[in-house]
C-alpha cells in the first residue's frame, strides 16, 4: 500500500538498527502509519533460559522499551514485538501478522556493523 499504513522496524540493539528505527519513526507520522518494532531472540538461547527459569522475553521487552526510549522517537509510541526463531522468518511473520506495508531495516554488510 502506498503510502504505507503499517511500518515494521526490526532491531538488534545495534547502532545500525537504531538508525533504521529512527528513520521508520520519522516516516510513520508523515504517512499516519502505525509503527511496530520487533526484536528476535535466538531459539537456543530462549530454550536455555527457559530451562533455567529465566524469562528472557520479559527481559528483552524491557530492553526494547529502553532502546526505543533512548532512540528518541519524537513522540512515536510503537507497538513492541518479541519473537523467537530465525530472524528473517520472524520478521516476515510479524510483518504479515500486523499487516505490514513497509519494513525499514539497515544492512550491516559483509565487513562489519
Amino acid at each position: 500500500m502506498i503510502p504505507p499504513r503499517t511500518i515494521l522496524a526490526p532491531v538488534d540493539f545495534s547502532d545500525a538498527s537504531r538508525a533504521s528505527l529512527q528513520c521508520a519513526a520519522t516516516l510513520a507520522p508523515r504517512w499516519s502509519a502505525s509503527l511496530h518494532v520487533v526484536h528476535v531472540l535466538d531459539p537456543l538461547l530462549a530454550a536455555a533460559s527457559q530451562f533455567h527459569h529465566v524469562d528472557l522475553a520479559a527481559d528483552a521487552r524491557a530492553d526494547l522499551e529502553g532502546f526505543c526510549r533512548e532512540s528518541r522517537l519524537d513522540g512515536a509510541a510503537p507497538a513492541l514485538h518479541i519473537g523467537v526463531g530465525a530472524a528473517a522468518e520472524v520478521i516476515c511473520e510479524t510483518a504479515v501478522a500486523q499487516g505490514g506495508d513497509l519494513v525499514v531495516a539497515r544492512s550491516r554488510g559483509l565487513s562489519g556493523p
